[in-house]
Order: C-alpha cells, then structure tokens, then sequence
C-alpha cells in the first residue's frame, strides 16, 4: 500500500505539472534520438544503446535506418517479445540452469555445490510464513524499520545477486551461509536490504521522473495486467516467485500510470542492413544471449559477441575486451573483428566453502 501510494503521488505530482506520460514510449524516444542528430547537425550518427537503450536502438533502426552508419545493442531483447515482463520467469530459470550447469563443469564447485538443492532450501525456510526482522539504520539510530523478511524477498534476492560477476560466483557460497544460519542470518542479511529499500523511499516522491518515465516505456510496450499473464511453462518454485512478484508489481504500477500501448506493428523484428555489432554476456538473467540471439537472427550484417563469464551490459560493466572489439567497430563497421580477448579475458571461479577460488582468473 506505501509503494502505490508513493507512486501515485508522483503520477499527481507530474501531471499537475502538465505533464503527459502518454508522450513517454520508445517510439517517441526514437524520434527523439533523431531530433538529437539534426540538433548536432550530423547527417549519420553510430548508435550505442545498453539494456533499454538496445530496445530503443531497435525502433530506431526500423523508423530512422537512413541517419544510422552502424549500431552497437549491448544486451538486447528483441522488438517481437512482446513484453520482458511476462517472461521474467522463463529468463529467471535460465539463469538458474545456466549457473547449475557451469557449477557441474567446474569439478571443485561440482564437488562443493548443488545449487538447485541449495535454492530450495534458501525458499524453505520460509515454509512457516515470513520472518519478522528489525533493522536500526547506521546514519540514524532513531530510526529503526521493522518488518517480514517473504519468500518473495528471497527469490528477488538470489536474482539481484546475479546482476554482477562476483555475486553471480559467490551465490552458492552465499546460500550455503543463509541456510546454515538460519531465519537470524536471513533476517540480518536480507532483511537490512529490504530495509535500507524503505528508508530510500521515504524521500522517493522528491525525486526526479527517472522511476515513472520507465514505468511509461513498460506499460506503454504490451505490459502485463495481471501477475496470471507471467509465463510459467517448465519453471520452477523460484522463478516462479521472481516471475509472479515482478508481474504483480508491475501489473498494479502500470494501472495507475495508465498509458496509452503500442500498436502491434512495433512488435516486429528490424531486419534494416545497417551494420550491427551485439554485445551479451553469458551470465546475463536480465537479457540472456539466445535473446540476443534473436535479434541477430533478423539482422542480415549483424555480428554477436559472447564474452564468458559476464552479466548484464559489457561496456558499463567495464569489459575491457569488449571496449577493444566495439572500438574496433566504431573505427570501421565493416571490417572483419579480431574476436580473440574474448578467449583471454580472465573468468572468476565459483567462491568455494573455504572462501578458495573453484579455479585461477585464466
């Protein structure tokens, strides 16, 4: 009821400004983008965009190809799925599976680690209801927040670890420490996490537009409405909870934003010439590379780098291979790339009970 309630006093607040959420879409951001060229006065720009910006790159590319001399999509989805939303669990599993499958490849975190069990059992201690916690913020003793550690704090909990390289190899380690210590530890751990996310919101009408312009490009590109349109074919209890709780939230936050969708012609995949370069990282749950691979796929000179061993966005993520090999396509979009840091660049191994590594940066 505080996170609606926070929102919807943004909503009012911006609107009394006159402002109008209908006006916030990737179609009117890619016009924007070649508002942005003529402005600069350049005739032909390269395009970089991660995350979001790689979805944006693309209905550029469909409505604009003529100002592109090349695009760089730094962990893309394509434009025909239809909504990430509806698929975060799918995208939840495969993270999941794809970390249970470099586990068993890797013979000491094999030897230490079943992750599956692992998650089950960080989701079973949950099986008699929520976890009260109480949490003093460091800054403020006179501020104390106190409220339940859910199930569904955990499973966001073991995805946001996943979003960065270290938490990604140190997550069974991490699991391992949770369910050994029991509620008091998950209450400690999690709990001050969810705690530090309330004492944030306090303030979190003061602030800039950022949350509810996002929340205009979601809802406006086939959002869900109901946590029922999640997809949940061949997923499990974790993924499940990921999926549901991020469609639940987003299904209610779009409700009240209330802006106008897309037309359908938006949700097909660019097949425009434009030399392209896609960057993804095989760690990635947030755009995983057979999602890239899509968007490859309908690209008749496009080029998709995987790098091991990373997450989500690799320019932002400070890959320095990937730094050479975009650079290299910047300077000439069509040359043939030198790929071959990709099979130098170090990758961590699994953080072992003993706090070793599974196996040396290579």
């Amino acid at each position: 009821a505080y996170e609606v309630g926070t929102f919807q006093a943004c909503i009012s607040r911006f609107e009394e400004q006159g402002i109008n959420f209908d006006n916030f879409n990737s179609v009117e951001n890619a016009a924007d983008v070649n508002a942005v060229r003529e402005a600069l006065g350049y005739d032909q720009i390269i395009y970089y965009g991660a995350s979001y910006g790689s979805q944006l790159g693309q209905h550029v590319m469909r409505d604009f190809p003529e100002i592109l001399e090349a695009v760089v999509l730094d962990g893309a989805n394509s434009l025909s799925r239809k909504s990430w939303v509806e698929d975060r669990a799918l995208d939840a599993q495969w993270g999941l599976d794809n970390l249970t499958a470099l586990c068993a490849a890797d013979e000491k975190c094999a030897e230490a680690y079943d992750i599956p069990a692992l998650v089950d059992a960080a989701l079973a201690l949950f099986d008699d209801g929520p976890l009260p916690f109480s949490y003093t913020d460091p800054d403020d003793a006179s501020l104390t927040v106190e409220g339940e550690v859910t199930v569904k704090d955990m499973a966001d909990f073991i995805y946001g670890q996943q979003g960065s390289r270290i938490g990604t190899f140190s997550l069974p380690a991490l699991l391992s420490e949770l369910i050994n210590g029991g509620a008091d530890l998950v209450t400690e751990v999690v709990g001050a996490g969810k705690a530090g996310q309330l004492i944030a919101s306090r303030s979190a009408t003061q602030d800039s537009i950022t949350m509810l312009m996002h929340l205009a490009m979601v809802c406006s590109d086939d959002p869900v409405h109901s946590a029922g349109e999640v997809i949940l074919d061949g997923v499990g209890a974790y993924a499940t909870l990921r999926g549901q709780g991020a469609g639940e939230s987003y299904a209610q936050l779009c409700s009240l934003i209330d802006v106008a969708e897309l037309p359908d012609a938006t949700d097909v995949d660019v097949t425009t010439d434009v030399p392209t370069l896609l960057l993804t990282g095989d760690l990635d749950v947030a755009t995983p590379t057979f999602r890239s691979q899509i968007v490859a796929d309908s690209l008749p000179n496009a080029t998709l780098v995987t790098f091991p061993g990373t997450t989500h966005v690799q320019i932002g993520g400070i890959n320095l291979c990937a730094a050479q090999v975009m650079t290299q396509f910047v300077l000439d979009p069509t040359a043939e790339l030198d790929t071959s840091c990709v099979e130098e660049s170090p990758v961590l191994g699994f953080v072992l009970p003993d706090g070793s590594m599974s196996q040396d940066a290579e």
